[in-house]
């Protein structure tokens, strides 16, 4: 049965006949298929800083798996956003200052994501406030102020303590630069990254496998349409 040429239901029963002169009950599946949304709805320009973990204990299918997201996150931006990328493992780097996503900005930052390589302990915290402040270089009230933490959430340099690094997060977002985090793998530091997530207005989401990765910053970015 057909409504319309967008919007479709169909009824299928688990026979194909049925006595008319005796009663019966019967298991009935109704199936309703609609159009996809065809709404355009604008969204304020992004302003962000992917903060990406490159300590040892996210050498492997871990790290391809984060540059994979980054490269994601690249690929869904446009010249109106800005984007800065740090990594970190003891050290922290900015392997990319706030970039504009033209062409030329893209094709830098992806270059900077195949570059990261693992390296030694965890200074989750350091990474994290260097994101921040780029992001704080940019910082206007039409955009979307955000630092995206891709890790493992395994912190063991710099500030480790689950409540101060909550304490941090809540404060920055008072100062409108809000924190999303994203955990790689298993056997993360889950509270952890929650915490950050829900007292930095953000969100937190788990990459269980590469499939999730679309679904997971399509969801991020839905957030952000105004």
């Amino acid at each position: 049965m057909t409504i319309s040429s967008s919007f479709k239901i169909t009824l299928q029963t688990e026979c194909d006949r049925i006595a008319s002169q005796t009663p019966t009950q019967r298991v009935v599946e109704l199936r309703v298929c609609a159009p996809p949304a065809l709404v355009s709805i604008a969204r304020a320009p992004l302003n962000l800083a992917l903060v990406i973990d490159r300590s040892g204990s996210m050498s492997g299918h871990k790290l391809g798996f984060v540059k994979q997201a980054a490269r994601h996150i690249v690929s869904l931006l446009t010249p109106a956003d800005r984007v800065a990328l740090v990594s970190f493992d003891d050290q922290v780097t900015v392997d990319a200052p706030g970039t504009c996503m033209d062409s030329a900005g893209r094709d830098r930052l992806n270059q900077a994501i195949d570059r990261l390589e693992a390296g030694n302990t965890t200074n989750l915290s350091g990474g994290w406030m260097q994101g921040c402040h780029l992001v704080a270089e940019h910082q206007t009230d039409g955009s979307l102020n955000r630092v995206l933490l891709l890790t493992d959430g395994l912190a063991n340099r710099g500030i480790t303590d689950e409540e101060e690094l909550g304490t941090h997060a809540r404060e920055l977002a008072t100062r409108g630069v809000a924190t999303s985090t994203f955990g790689v793998g298993m056997g993360f530091n889950e509270h952890l990254l929650e915490t950050m997530a829900n007292l930095g207005s953000g969100n937190f989401y788990f990459i269980a496998e590469p499939a999730d990765i679309p679904g997971i910053f399509a969801r991020e970015f839905l957030k952000s349409l105004v």
